[in-house]
């Protein structure tokens, strides 16, 4: 590992403890030449950084590098990348993205009234005047042109919250599991909702609170997302929470958009933009039937190696036969909208 490691990065502190602990010891933490490291690599300052070369596969993760934002994706979970240069003398912020669909540009280290001039992937220039303090400069890729944009809203996807069904299991999120179908849809709910917590204890060291649909009030719970286990018909709290969501799910099936699935064997997760807030969400582990439910049993989602994407649907043979039992996923847009079949 040090040898590869110094083929291309000659820049590191490499020590060897025989006998050390990989886990919270003081070896491995209060070990003086991993905090000389830190401080002969002390973070810059804003005014003293002008090149900035970053790269980021999601903005709800990391989205910002010193004066630039990668706010939105064109393509969601495809690496970003910007690479730009800025003179504050000339007035001048110039260089390429990838994958970029709103960048943003803090301003604050320009002179207010400064005309400056933003020259990104060789296309048609923008020229802005420098209006404020502290200004940010809000910039969208449309086909082959660059535009000046409002600060989009906070209903819109950006690194405030930004999906994939696992970001829904931020903010202390709370279980709430439904009691409206049969007795055995309602016993999968309430021992999912269980078996989530005694995983999440394992993997995490943590803990999260389980209430019943019933006991669901959403005044108490307004600064928590939410997860929520069942479908429209068994979980009451459904209509609360997904009443603006594309995605429906109920016994017989699920309605996406203009996209129909029937069976009672398809299970899925997903998540949904939590109502009367810009940053908390609503994830959904469901099922239109008991076979459907028993398939989203498995909780892969907390492994921290393992990657979701906004929704995701499968039929019970899944377990058995695999991906090709995959029926439906993807990303809603920066808009949360779900993409329409041509």
């Amino acid at each position: 590992m040090k040898g590869i490691l110094a083929d291309f990065q000659p820049d590191f502190s490499y020590y060897e403890y025989p006998g050390g602990s990989h886990w919270y010891s003081n070896e491995s933490v209060d070990w003086k030449p991993l905090f000389d490291y830190f401080r002969w690599h002390l973070r810059k300052i804003d005014t003293a950084v002008n090149n900035i070369d970053f790269i980021t596969a999601n903005p709800g993760i990391s989205a910002s590098y010193y004066w630039t934002t990668i706010y939105q994706q064109q393509q969601p979970l495809e690496y970003s990348r910007v690479v730009l240069t800025r003179d504050l003398l000339s007035g001048i912020i110039e260089g390429n993205t990838e994958n970029v669909g709103v960048l943003q540009l803090v301003l604050k280290d320009f002179q207010i009234g400064q005309s400056i001039q933003i020259k990104v992937d060789s296309l048609q220039p923008l020229t802005h005047i420098v209006r404020s303090l502290n200004e940010s400069l809000f910039i969208q890729k449309n086909e082959n042109a660059w535009r000046v944009i409002p600060r989009p809203s906070l209903q819109e996807k950006g690194p405030h919250r930004n999906g994939t069904f696992k970001e829904a299991f931020n903010h202390r999120m709370v279980y709430v599991y439904g009691t409206k179908g049969n007795a055995e849809e309602n016993k999968w709910a309430l021992e999912k909702a269980r078996y989530d917590a005694e995983s999440w204890y394992y993997r995490g060291n943590g803990a999260f609170d389980i209430i019943s649909d019933d006991d669901f009030e959403p005044s108490v719970y307004a600064e928590r997302n939410v997860i929520l286990i069942g479908n429209a018909k068994t979980n009451s709290a459904w209509s609360t929470l997904l009443a603006d969501c594309p995605i429906t799910v109920d016994p017989s099936g699920v309605s996406m958009g203009n996209k129909r699935y029937e069976g009672e064997d398809l299970g899925g997760y997903f998540v949904w933009k939590k109502p009367g807030s810009d940053i908390h969400s609503v994830g959904v582990i469901t099922g239109t039937g008991v076979n459907g439910m028993r398939a989203a049993t498995a909780n892969q989602y907390f492994a921290g190696a393992s990657g979701f994407p906004d929704y995701m649907f499968f039929r019970l043979g899944m377990l058995k036969n695999g991906p090709q039992e995959l029926t439906d996923a993807g990303f809603y847009s920066n808009l949360w909208e779900l993409a329409q079949p041509k």
